[in-house]
């Protein structure tokens, strides 16, 4: 029944044919019927809404992830931290929105996922963001949200998930002499609120954020769980219907830095990846401006590859808004 895989060329995997074969992606690894779930949880009346049937590991097998990638000469970095402690907000941030949100956030089953991204040209500046996103680690429901953009141009963005949609604080300096100053000492707020689709809203097992699946997807037991599945995913402004299918590819050659309690140690070693790829639609009403979505600057269709033996995400392939088709690779971890 499912007698295509993508292919590699000789040396390495072809962009291309990734492309021409993803209509394939939906290769299964294997027909296990799907289990009893271990994250159930719906958006809104949870008795009323479809449950997400994923069925995890008991652990995560990383705490860290780095990631770089580039095209000519554009390049892009990446870091993925699990917070280990709950208490965790940074103090400029939490001043800045202690009247609107929570920070720290209270609550059992709570995991925080931060991530620094950084854009460079040959043409500065370089474009630096931070983002925070407080979730919770059995549903893998998105609970809060601090984005903050450093540069010429300042930014900080709070959201709260809500039951029927996202509020959204934006903070940025009013006068010249904020730009120096941190996210508290900025003047100029201005409050929005983002409603969900209600006809559509009601087909969604989890409302989640786009980071969360790096987590989700390297607990997730792939011979337990049944593909493709369904969640729901909220950008910035937009609602979207994301769809993971999975495929197994030939085999990838591998290289990055493994940090642990052992010390450091360089891997190199050949593997024949899981391949996610991460499908979305814009659950929004007709006539709005759409939203693309988006994950470490990658954009729509995205595959997100994963070594089967330590569940570590070696590789993701997208597109980017300024540069194109990229490739941004694992050049680090420590693992748990």
């Amino acid at each position: 029944m499912f007698s295509k895989l993508f292919t590699y060329l000789a040396g390495g995997f072809s962009i291309m044919n990734i492309t021409r074969l993803a209509v394939f992606a939906t290769v299964l690894i294997a027909t296990a019927a799907c289990l009893q779930t271990d994250i159930a949880v719906g958006a809104g009346n949870a008795g009323s809404n479809p449950v997400l049937k994923v069925k995890p590991h008991k652990t995560l097998p990383w705490k860290e992830l780095y990631f770089q990638g580039g095209k000519g000469f554009s390049r892009i970095t990446a870091s993925v931290r699990l917070r280990p402690s709950r208490e965790f907000c940074p103090k400029s941030i939490k001043n800045a929105v202690s009247d609107f949100m929570p920070c720290p956030l209270p609550g059992r089953d709570l995991g925080i996922i931060s991530v620094e991204t950084a854009v460079s040209t040959l043409i500065p500046p370089q474009s630096e963001y931070s983002q925070h996103v407080w979730f919770n680690t059995k549903t893998g429901s998105a609970l809060q949200r601090i984005r903050l953009k450093n540069g010429t141009h300042p930014w900080l963005k709070a959201y709260r998930w809500q039951e029927d949609g996202v509020s959204r604080l934006k903070i940025r300096p009013d006068k010249p002499e904020e730009f120096s100053l941190p996210p508290d000492k900025w003047n100029k707020r201005h409050a929005s609120f983002f409603k969900y689709p209600q006809k559509e809203v009601k087909a969604c097992p989890v409302i989640s954020e786009s980071t969360v699946l790096l987590h989700l997807l390297s607990m997730i037991d792939v011979g337990k769980t049944r593909f493709p599945f369904q969640l729901c995913v909220f950008g910035k402004k937009r609602l979207h219907r994301v769809t993971v299918h999975l495929a197994k590819l030939k085999p990838l050659k591998i290289a990055f830095e493994s940090y642990g309690l052992q010390g450091e140690r360089r891997i190199e070693k050949t593997i024949k990846p899981l391949v996610f790829l991460i499908t979305s639609a814009s659950m929004d009403k007709k006539g709005e401006k759409d939203e693309a979505f988006s994950l470490l600057g990658l954009q729509d269709d995205i595959y997100i590859f994963l070594d089967p033996g330590t569940r570590l995400p070696v590789r993701l392939i997208g597109q980017t808004k300024r540069f194109g088709e990229m490739i941004i690779a694992l050049t680090g971890a420590w693992i748990n």
